[in-house]
């Protein structure tokens, strides 16, 4: 079988609310070259049929099935069955937009430099109305900045595709660090390569209560940056 470019990966956990819409965003991307990787990590609600309902439609669809461990810990079995050269990240509750893949792919292909790349968002509420939009900043020392000035990710987790073999390299996600797994992840990639954003929201970014997204984020991490 001959490997896709890009594997989508979703981890999901209680999701059946807002899951049809993310999966739907991603199967009617204008890029058809990929495969879309649903991690259930031990739901208890209706997420299993849903994923296996649309699996059962389009082939692209990899559903594996595990207990409940943690979102770090489904994000790394996900790498390790990455059959694509990209890995693009989306969480069960947001919605990329149909040509986010696209345009993404056609801007690395251009900077093959680059080892990951973010997008702007529109943040939206559970009912998808509009908040706000977020860009982001787009070169390299720009988000370096960021990300040891403010202790936080420049841009959401959803919306990046990053360098499968350099994520392997540098042993994926830290479980130790897990609701802050994204940005301690892009420190350590943004040591051995260069890391860009998109100022183009690609993606529509869900806030709600249960979200990821909603948390407060505060640690002190890692002094060990010091970048070109």
């Amino acid at each position: 079988m001959i490997a896709p470019i890009i594997s989508v990966l979703t981890p999901v956990l209680n999701a059946a609310k807002f899951l049809p819409e993310a999966i739907e965003s991603i199967l009617g991307q204008t890029f058809k070259d990929f495969e879309f990787i649903l991690i259930d990590d031990g739901s208890t609600d209706n997420t299993l049929n849903i994923i296996s309902s649309y699996a059962a439609k389009d082939d692209r669809i990899i559903l594996i099935e595990k207990k409940n461990t943690g979102l770090t810990d489904s994000l790394n079995v996900g790498i390790r069955k990455a059959r694509g050269k990209l890995i693009a990240r989306m969480d069960a509750d947001d919605v990329s937009f149909p040509e986010r893949l696209e345009k993404q792919i056609a801007y690395l292909r251009k900077r093959p430099d680059v080892i990951l790349l973010g997008t702007g968002c529109i943040e939206v509420d559970e009912f998808g109305r509009k908040i706000k939009q977020h860009r982001y900043p787009a070169e390299h020392k720009s988000l370096v900045k960021h990300l040891v000035e403010k202790v936080g990710s420049p841009f959401p987790h959803s919306s990046v595709i990053y360098k499968t073999e350099t994520v392997r390299q540098i042993d994926g996600y830290r479980d130790r660090l897990n609701d802050v797994e994204d940005f301690d992840l892009w420190l350590r990639m943004s040591l051995i390569g260069k890391i860009r954003c998109l100022s183009e929201p690609l993606i529509r970014l869900r806030k709600h209560a249960a979200s990821i997204t909603a948390r407060g984020e505060k640690l002190v991490i890692l002094s060990y940056v010091g970048h070109s």
